[in-house]
């Protein structure tokens, strides 16, 4: 019976710090990949509002020229 429990206790001694290794690899991943995205999704929204701007910029130019 106490064979048991040292061949058990010697196990999780080599396999859980391998197992504790991958989980926080797999973390530390799945944080990079959102951090990513929500860069991703910020650029893409200030490309829209660098595009409307744009936009407004040149209605402003086109009735300026018609004023004149």
């Amino acid at each position: 019976m106490t064979s048991i429990y040292l061949t058990f206790f010697s196990f999780v001694q080599i396999f859980l710090p391998i197992i504790v290794s991958i989980v926080a690899l797999i973390l530390i991943f799945r944080f990079i990949n959102r951090y990513e995205k929500k860069s991703e999704e910020r650029s893409a929204i200030e490309k829209q509002q660098l595009d409307y701007i744009s936009n407004k910029v040149n209605e402003i130019e086109k009735l300026l020229k018609q004023i004149d």
